[in-house]
């Protein structure tokens, strides 16, 4: 069978950040469908992935190249901002080719799996979850012409009816899966800058799926049980994107990439023993409780350059609240350890969260600033469908009041779908910039950067563009 794999653009989510995440973090393979398309592949399928976002594509233009193509199904990804184009795309190529069937996957269907069906009514299927084996069994069952009733994870149409069908069991072998057809996309479209300042390709891995904790403002779509490659299947692939694409840089996207130490040591002490610390730059995600002097000084010597940290509030009784289930002092500790043993730290944080007050968020700025990271980022917080804090604006706890359904306002920059208590929506934009602006323009963070620069020349590119990127948010 034909089958086409799209992502819609989505740097409108960013706003006028987007600019900024483009300079600073570049431009990200959809990794998902990259997935998807190398089990389609194994099977036989003709494949082909659309990457709206990397190849600047409008709704139209995707649509566009859908009907060129003339494929017998259309899968699409979708988080919740992303939803309204990936369904406009469903109508326009029903509009033109009624035959092919339309799949929809991603967090924002897994949430609401009926609701979307019966909103947008071009969508004939909807994955959930985890997708590569659901996949397989859905295009079989169209292929031979099966009815769907015995695939599990899925929600679609019979009868003029959304049926529902439960998710089965997740995939409990990672290594199991092939390493992601990135051959489908042009590796050129995706660079980003080193912690060197030097620009080379860069993509993104997984090492494990799954969230083991209970952050109240996340939706694990893989999950709460985390499942782990093995430390050679990963670097197996690390290899592999070395010699086929000239990969200089990895983003690993795991939730929480240190969480089982030991599984963490033998990762590192694999990639040392390939010797390809050498060759490679990588970052990660992870909680300020989960590291260690002993484990980010080996990180480093396997060529860790960067680590993001979820830290979310600079107040003990707002991260109660979110049940972060970590403490201020935790977060001090990691990201002063980080920066002392020269691993570069991204601190991230969240405006209006339950609860929140103006005295909560001013305690949230002057904390960032004082934390010293490299980078920190401020988001405005957004309740996504199957949260928790989805749940308590339902029930009416903890002050937040929805102020749109409009999913594709659903985004951390540049919009504001809530207010608490006595805080406007207004008010959070204007906090967040205001809290970018203290951070970046304080003279004793850009003595430090200069510094840095000074040691490593090349750092400088990165520098100006996320100066660059903070000033066209000030616009």
């Amino acid at each position: 069978m034909k089958i086409i794999l799209a992502r819609p653009e989505y740097s409108k989510v960013y706003g006028k950040f987007s600019f900024g995440k483009k300079l600073t973090s570049g431009e990200s393979p959809p990794l998902g469908l990259c997935y998807i398309a190398s089990v389609l592949e194994l099977e036989g399928h003709e494949v082909r992935i659309i990457d709206g976002q990397a190849e600047h594509k409008s709704v139209e233009k995707v649509v566009q190249d859908v009907l060129d193509f003339e494929p017998d199904i259309l899968g699409i990804t979708a988080t919740t901002p992303m939803i309204n184009d990936a369904a406009k795309i469903t109508e326009l190529v029903k509009k033109e080719e009624k035959e092919i069937k339309t799949v929809v996957g991603g967090p924002h269907v897994t949430a609401l799996p009926i609701e979307t069906l019966e909103t947008f009514p071009h969508i004939d299927i909807g994955v959930l979850g985890e997708g590569e084996r659901t996949i397989s069994l859905v295009t079989s069952a169209i292929m031979d012409n099966h009815p769907l009733s015995n695939v599990e994870g899925i929600v679609w149409r019979h009868g003029g009816k959304v049926v529902y069908n439960p998710a089965g069991p997740m995939i409990r072998d990672l290594d199991t899966l092939p390493f992601p057809a990135r051959h489908l996309c042009n590796p050129s479209y995706y660079r980003s800058t080193s912690a060197h300042g030097e620009v080379g390709i860069f993509t993104t891995m997984e090492s494990s799926r799954g969230c083991p904790f209970q952050c109240s403002f996340c939706y694990p779509i893989f999950g709460k049980t985390v499942r782990f490659r093995s430390a050679e299947n990963i670097v197996d692939e690390m290899e592999s994107v070395r010699k086929q694409f000239d990969t200089k840089i990895i983003g690993f996207i795991d939730d929480t990439m240190t969480v089982n130490r030991k599984r963490m040591r033998e990762f590192c002490d694999e990639v040392i023993r390939r010797g390809l610390q050498k060759e490679l730059e990588w970052g990660c995600t992870t909680r300020v409780d989960v590291i260690d002097g002993e484990m980010l000084k080996k990180m480093k010597k396997a060529g860790c350059v960067r680590i993001n940290y979820g830290i979310e509030s600079g107040n003990a009784g707002i991260l109660k609240t979110i049940l972060k289930g970590v403490t201020l002092e935790q977060a001090k500790k990691a990201i002063a350890l980080t920066n002392m043993i020269g691993i570069e730290t991204v601190a991230y944080f969240i405006l209006g969260h339950p609860y929140e007050t103006r005295e909560t968020i001013r305690d949230t700025i002057d904390f960032a600033r004082k934390l010293k990271a490299d980078v920190a980022e401020f988001s405005i917080m957004t309740p996504f469908p199957g949260t928790e804090l989805w749940k308590m604006i339902e029930q009416k706890r903890g002050g937040i009041k929805l102020l749109s359904k409009n999913w594709s306002e659903f985004g951390h920059y540049g919009h504001a779908v809530i207010s608490v208590d006595n805080i406007s929506s207004n008010d959070l934009l204007n906090y967040q910039k205001l809290a970018f602006k203290e951070y970046y323009l304080r003279p004793s963070y850009i003595i430090s950067q200069l510094s840095k620069c000074l040691r490593r020349p090349r750092k400088t590119i990165g520098m100006m563009g996320s100066v660059l990127a903070f000033m066209k948010t000030q616009v």
